[in-house]
C-alpha cells in the first residue's frame, strides 16, 4: 500500500480552527527581526525552550510533535530515533542557503534546537491554511481556484535555485491559503528538513515506485553515475506533474505506480480532451532523455481548459 499520505504530521495541520488566519513571514525576515533575542540563538537548548511555559502542543505523530511557542513561532520536535544523521546534516545546510530560506513560499527553519548535544528539532514560522490534498478535494472550490494553487507551486519550483530541491514534494507537504476577498491563493512548503541541497546529503523522494519503473532506470537525469537515485529539480518536476495529473483525474488514478505505457495512454487521453499542446510536451518529456521542463506560462493555458472534457473522452 502507498503510505505516503498517512500518519504524517501535516495531516493534522488541516484543522482550520488552529491554523487559519495566521500571519506568516519568510525565514529571512524572521532572522532579521529576531536578532539579539533568545529565540534567535542557534544553539538553543530544548529544556530551556520548553521550560519557558509559553508553549502548547498542537499536534503529534509517530515521528514528531508540533509545539506552538508564540503567535508566530512553532517548534517541530522529532521523537527519539526519528531524526537520522542525514537529516541532522541537512538541517545544518540551511544556514548556507539563505536564498532558499528567504523565499516567501518556504517555511524554513529559523533556529535549530539541541538536546544533549544533538539536534532535536527546529523553530519555524507559524503558517495557516490547509494541506493541498484537502484543498484540491474541496467540492466547494471552483476549478480555477484550485488551478491557481497548482500554478503557484509551478511558479515557485521555476524560481527555486538549481542547487536546491524540495525532494519530498507531495500534497501533504504544501499548505494552501485562499483569500476570497482578494481572489488570491498562496502556498507554503513545510517539512523543510526534507529539502535536498547539492552540498548536502541525498534524502527522500515520494515517487520512488515510479522511478523504479524499467523505463525510468536508463534516464540519467534521475540517477547519478553510480546508478543511485539523485534528488534534484528533475525529480521535483516529476513530482509536480504527478500531483497535477492525479488532481485532474479526480484522484481516480495514481501516477506514482504506473509505467510508461499507462502514462502515455493517459497523456493521449488528455490530448484528445484538448489539453494544451505545450503541457502535453512537458508530460512526454518526463519519460525522455532530455531534461524535464516546467513552464508556468504554458501551464497557464489550463485556465481556458475544462477538466470535464477528460472524463468525456474516457467514458
Amino acid at each position: 500500500m502507498f503510505t505516503l499520505f498517512r500518519g504524517r504530521m501535516d495531516r493534522l495541520l488541516r484543522d482550520r480552527r488552529k491554523f487559519a488566519g495566521a500571519t506568516v513571514r519568510t525565514a529571512s525576515e524572521f532572522w532579521e527581526e529576531q536578532d539579539g533575542k533568545n529565540i534567535r540563538v542557534q544553539n538553543m537548548d530544548e529544556t530551556q525552550l520548553l521550560n519557558t511555559g509559553s508553549f502548547s502542543l498542537l499536534a503529534e505523530s509517530r515521528r514528531s510533535r508540533l509545539f506552538r511557542i508564540s503567535d508566530t513561532v512553532v517548534y517541530k520536535q522529532f521523537l527519539p530515533g526519528e531524526l537520522s544523521d542525514r537529516y541532522r546534516e541537512n538541517l545544518l545546510c540551511w544556514k548556507s542557503h539563505r536564498d532558499v530560506a528567504g523565499m516567501p513560499e518556504v517555511v524554513a527553519p529559523v533556529s535549530l534546537v539541541w538536546k544533549e548535544g544533538q539536534i532535536s528539532g527546529y523553530l519555524m514560522p507559524f503558517c495557516g491554511g490547509v494541506v493541498l490534498e484537502e484543498f484540491l478535494a474541496d467540492p466547494r472550490l471552483p476549478y480555477r481556484t484550485k488551478l491557481q494553487a497548482m500554478l503557484s507551486i509551478a511558479d515557485f519550483l521555476s524560481r527555486l535555485p538549481d542547487d536546491a530541491a524540495v525532494g519530498d514534494l507531495h500534497e501533504e507537504n504544501i499548505i494552501v491559503s485562499a483569500d476570497s476577498s482578494r481572489g488570491c491563493v498562496s502556498i507554503r512548503i513545510v517539512d523543510c528538513e526534507s529539502f535536498t541541497f547539492a552540498d548536502g546529503p541525498q534524502l527522500n523522494c515520494p515517487i520512488k515506485p515510479l522511478l523504479r519503473q524499467p523505463e525510468m532506470r536508463p534516464l540519467k537525469k534521475y540517477y547519478d553515475a553510480c546508478g543511485k537515485l539523485y534528488i534534484s529539480k528533475q525529480t521535483d518536476i516529476l513530482c509536480y506533474f504527478r500531483m497535477l495529473i492525479r488532481w485532474l483525474s479526480e484522484r481516480t488514478w495514481e501516477p506514482a505506480f504506473a509505467g510508461r505505457a499507462e502514462w502515455f495512454d493517459h497523456i493521449a487521453g488528455l490530448s484528445l480532451a484538448g489539453f494544451p499542446p505545450a503541457c502535453i510536451s512537458q508530460l512526454y518529456r518526463l519519460w525522455g532523455e532530455e531534461k524535464n521542463e516546467l513552464c508556468p506560462q504554458a501551464l497557464r493555458e489550463l485556465i481556458r481548459w475544462s477538466p470535464a472534457s477528460v472524463h468525456r473522452t474516457t467514458e
